[in-house]
């Protein structure tokens, strides 16, 4: 599974420990889509014990290559507190990136959370997106 750069993977296809660390194998290697699927793994405890703070380092690892959905999926961890200090402004900074790099599912989220977020601290947020690895310690 070394070439999973260009498969794209759901948790589901991981059915045991050897295709888990087959799956470790392409994303330590740099393979955004498995990066995220070991992110989705962490963040819903399948295979592995729930762990949050592993979801958000492997979602972190792909959103350095711009995969959408882990932008979004950041975005989650941050608006919820899961695995992150709760931070509305970095939860929208993340569903921008994702936005702006193609995933539309974000705006109903950027609405939410928006809506109970201060004007100054929304054009924060915008702004951030532009970089958004530049505003997260890794």
């Amino acid at each position: 599974m070394t070439k999973a750069k260009n498969i794209e993977v759901t948790p589901e296809l991981i059915t045991n420990n050897e295709e888990l660390s087959d799956f470790m194998h392409a994303a330590n290697q740099g393979a955004a889509s498995a990066q995220y699927i070991l992110g989705v793994i962490y963040d819903t405890g399948v295979i592995v014990d729930q762990n949050y703070k592993e979801a958000v380092f492997w979602y972190l690892q792909a959103a350095k290559q711009r995969y959408k959905e882990a932008e979004f999926a950041l975005g989650t961890m941050y608006a919820e507190g899961s695995g992150v200090m709760q931070s509305d402004v970095l939860a929208l900074m993340w569903y921008y990136a994702a936005d702006k790099n193609g995933y539309t599912k974000s705006r109903d989220q950027i609405n939410i959370v928006a809506k109970r977020m201060a004007p100054e601290d929304i054009q924060r947020a915008r702004v951030m997106s532009v970089q958004p690895l530049n505003c997260i310690k890794s």
